[in-house]
């Protein structure tokens, strides 16, 4: 069977899964809670759609892979590709590596770093490894059911014109495509050799905290870092499959560190400047089960406001984020669903909340 990276779904009932970062133990009672059986199948005919993010920073991503891989394979299951599957398979080296993805690609150093930051984690086996690699190589890259829309990030229609343009190829191929076509933007620019000298000029001092380049940096990386911004801002901003798997990104007001890494581009809230017509579901965006306000960069409120974790999004609210953290640990799992035919947004420890597009929550 040929495959389809934008997959066109019938009329059966699906149930949606938010970003998992290796948990699981509850991705398991997630699942439990709603039905299905060990094999991703469920005995109403319900089907599975997991919008990626399966892996990294979590205690088992391998585990989670193989939970997957059987429900995808036993045909109860979809999984798309997010940009930390996305990371696995890039045929840039300079993009494989993120915080806590040691579990895969990391040293016994890079091990130790990640054990430091996320906790103990269980590592990949040789025998896994291929079978990881090509799954992340044939997922879709986005859902279209006759109720929503299901997306890792961002919906974006020229992204996914140009995804559709490249037909069934491996995602290996298309995300090499949209790496080129994002180089070939900062050679109009003049920034295709200055920008990746930059980038790895500045590599190992951004994942160092006390870096703190929101207190002042010295002249020379300044000038490092006037070559840098522009050059992320063009490499997300240019290159399809980023777009639709981490989401539009636009200059910072200050350096931030976030996701153990300084950043100098923000996250924006796609879902108010270029609003959807039709409902969508999409994760990626750490969004607070319960909101805590933080200094000096509360990301949650620029992108979320006041709204609470059930309520529908943007102008005629129809976009529902269902990626969710707890802000005082970041490390606690706090997996959702959501079942679109019912209207319901359930989470792994039980608790569950009316939500339906159009409405506030």
């Amino acid at each position: 069977m040929e495959r389809s990276t934008i997959l066109q779904l019938g009329p059966e009932p699906i149930d949606i899964v938010g970003d998992v970062h290796g948990h699981v133990g509850p991705l398991g009672r997630l699942l439990d809670l709603m039905g299905y059986a060990e094999d991703g199948t469920h005995p109403e005919g319900r089907r599975l759609v997991f919008l990626g993010d399966l892996c990294d920073r979590g205690p088992n991503s391998p585990g989670v892979f193989e939970l997957v891989m059987r429900a995808v394979e036993a045909g109860g299951a979809i999984c798309l590709l997010g940009n930390h599957e996305q990371a696995l398979i890039d045929p840039d080296p300079n993009e494989r590596q993120k915080a806590g993805n040691a579990w895969f690609f990391g040293d016994e150093s890079g091990c130790s770093k990640d054990e430091e930051d996320f906790g103990p984690f269980v590592r990949v086996q040789a025998s896994q490894r291929e079978r990881i690699e090509t799954f992340c190589d044939s997922l879709p890259l986005a859902v279209e059911h006759p109720q929503v829309r299901v997306v890792h990030a961002c919906w974006d229609p020229p992204s996914l014109e140009f995804v559709r343009s490249l037909g069934p190829a491996p995602n290996r191929e298309i995300i090499a495509a949209a790496n080129a076509r994002a180089v070939e933007h900062l050679r109009k620019e003049g920034l295709h050799e200055r920008f990746p000298a930059a980038k790895a000029a500045l590599e190992g001092r951004r994942r160092v905290h006390e870096w703190a380049p929101d207190r002042g940096v010295t002249v020379e990386e300044q000038w490092l870092i006037d070559d840098l911004v522009p050059g992320e801002h063009i490499e997300q901003r240019e290159n399809p499959v980023r777009v639709l798997t981490s989401g539009p990104e636009w200059p910072a007001r200050m350096p931030m560190w976030l996701g153990k890494k300084w950043r100098f581009l923000e996250r924006v809230a796609w879902w108010r400047e270029h609003p959807v017509d039709r409902p969508t579901i999409f994760g990626h965006y750490w969004r607070q089960r319960e909101h805590l306000h933080m200094a000096p960069y509360d990301e949650h409120a620029r992108l979320f406001d006041e709204t609470g974790p059930g309520e529908w999004l943007g102008p005629g609210r129809l976009a529902l984020c269902i990626d969710y953290r707890w802000p005082r640990d970041w490390s606690k799992a706090a997996l959702a669903a959501y079942r679109p035919d019912r209207g319901e947004l359930i989470f792994h420890d039980g608790e569950r909340l009316d939500s339906r597009w159009g409405e506030r929550g």
